[in-house]
């Protein structure tokens, strides 16, 4: 709360005559219950109070009257208090002299009771009340005329509203600048929780999965980048078959690739009815659309000129580039070679290190069109090698650590051995316990395949020849295949019969029969016998 400075009030001497100061000066002094006063003086001037009503038992002895004095100059206007909470000043008179206010009573005496107070037009209530005074207004009345009023000034201290609390890093705020509204939370995430990049990436990945998925499907149901057809086969159409059921004979017999793809392309392309049944003629590997565009045309259409070819098992690709080259166009040694056909054949178990197909070129009789080449071949043989293996057992072979190529390089060997299928299991246990035991597998067949001989007879020179196909001087298995086995082979070498024989040896005759052993000495005379049939020492 503020204090502030109010100027007395003064009264003018030109407003009352003498007389009518001294009868207010008397009412006052009844309603307090005192003395009518003497004549007062005010503000150092004497001042006649009125005459009394003539009476009996007092004489008014009458005084000359005091001159009247000149009016003083009004005193210049003072200025406001330096400081609010300081006590003003006590104010000047117009002669002057001073007066100073009474001391406020101390607080612990009570103040007396305030009178009922007749009206009074020269009392308080002439008074201008000041709101914003800190004291209570007294006006006070003298003869002296009223100065120049005093400027009244009201000193208010200025109050200051806390800022709010900020952190260490928060920038004040500036005057004048906007503050930013807070973000919205995200509608997918809960309020206050961290925006990241990690679902823009999810998202983003999402939306090129859906499109590679849309181009793959489109590409697998249309196929406009297929190849070329192979071979031939006889596909029969039964009467009432839907799409569905065409696909899937088509697939069965390798005309197309999916029944389900051939199905969709059927319906799409609203080719669905038009599917005539029937004995067809169709090359393996045909694409969806060539499939449905031979089967509107129906059976009577000769579609393709085929032939057959048959490659014999166990034989090497050396052995075979004379016969493919006669029949096909291109050269069968270089397809053979080709990076692409080895690159699938590194996912059928081949090492890097190998720089043919020699083992994979599955021997059987294709249908091939006319005017096929060497690669078409190349590719239908690879193709067979996948499905046949895919048909073998090799939990026995992982047991004994060994790899799907070295099953291949095992039924190569055996398929250059036995004569008879029996046998092929026999053969293969001879080879698993000498691998086991550490004993060199003796294999003749391994050099010839080094030297491409298959006909004469090997030289002592060659079988003391000390190469990595020279299984007599060197332990384990040779680098690579030594030709192409068939299923019967691949089986016989990943599951070779429960046997201990550790030998074997042509038996006399022609019968193509092989006598087993398990010790050296049955082995000897087994050679002797051999070797006397012959005509030999």
């Amino acid at each position: 709360m503020t204090r502030q400075y109010v100027p007395r009030r003064h009264s003018t001497n030109s407003e009352r005559s003498p007389e009518e100061r001294a009868r207010a000066a008397a009412e006052r002094a009844a309603r307090r219950g005192e003395d009518a006063p003497a004549p007062e003086t005010f503000l150092g001037r004497a001042t006649t109070p009125p005459e009394p009503a003539p009476s009996e038992d007092f004489h008014v002895e009458r005084t000359a009257p005091v001159e009247p004095q000149p009016e003083p100059e009004p005193e210049p206007e003072l200025p406001p208090a330096p400081e609010p909470d300081l006590e003003p000043e006590p104010a000047a008179t117009t002669d002057g002299s001073w007066f100073e206010e009474p001391e406020p009573e101390p607080e612990s005496e009570p103040e007396p009771p305030e009178r009922e107070m007749p009206d009074d037009p020269f009392g308080p209530d002439d008074a201008v009340a000041d709101p914003q005074a800190t004291q209570e207004f007294r006006p006070e009345w003298d003869d002296d005329p009223e100065p120049a009023p005093l400027p009244r000034r009201t000193i208010t201290a200025a109050r200051t509203r806390p800022l709010p609390p900020r952190g260490p890093s928060r920038p004040l705020p500036q005057r004048g600048a906007r503050r930013p509204p807070p973000p919205r939370p995200h509608p997918g995430r809960p309020a206050g929780a961290p925006r990241g990049r990690g679902g823009r990436r999810v998202l983003a990945l999402l939306a090129l999965a859906l499109i590679a998925g849309a181009l793959w499907l489109i590409n697998a149901t249309f196929q406009p980048f297929h190849d070329d057809p192979t071979g031939a086969v006889a596909v029969t159409v039964p009467t009432g078959s839907d799409a569905g059921r065409i696909g899937e004979i088509l697939e069965s017999a390798g005309v197309v690739e999916s029944a389900r793809l051939f199905e969709a392309n059927a319906t799409v392309t609203m080719r669905r009815g038009k599917l005539r049944p029937g004995k067809y003629q169709l090359p393996r590997g045909m694409s969806n659309g060539a499939a449905i565009e031979a089967l509107m045309q129906g059976p009577k259409v000769k579609v393709v000129k085929t032939f057959s070819f048959t490659i014999p098992e166990g034989r090497s690709r050396r052995e075979n580039i004379p016969l493919v080259d006669k029949a096909f166009r291109g050269d069968y040694g270089k397809a053979t070679s080709a990076p692409r056909f080895l690159r699938a054949a590194r996912r059928l178990g081949a090492p890097r290190s190998v720089r043919s197909l020699e083992g994979f070129l599955f021997p059987a009789t294709y249908q091939m069109i006319t005017g096929a080449s060497a690669s078409d071949l190349v590719e239908r043989q690879l193709a067979a090698f996948r499905e046949n293996l895919a048909t073998v057992d090799l939990s026995t072979a992982r047991r004994r650590n060994l790899t799907r190529y070295d099953v291949l390089i095992i039924a190569s060997m055996v398929e250059r051995e036995a004569q008879l299928p029996k046998e092929r299991p026999l053969i293969a246990a001879v080879m698993h316990n000498r691998l086991k035991q550490g004993i060199p597998l003796g294999i003749d067949a391994t050099i010839r395949y080094q030297i491409n001989n298959w006909s004469r007879p090997l030289r002592v020179s060659e079988l003391e020849r000390d190469t990595p196909y020279n299984t007599r001087t060197r332990r384990g298995l040779p680098p690579t295949p030594i030709g192409n086995p068939g299923l019967s082979s691949i089986k016989a070498a990943a599951n070779p019969a429960k046997a201990k024989y550790l030998f074997f040896v042509r038996k006399p005759g022609k019968s193509g029969e092989h006598a087993f052993s398990s010790t050296n000495s049955q082995f000897e005379r087994d050679v002797a016998r051999y070797q006397a049939s012959r005509g030999g020492p």
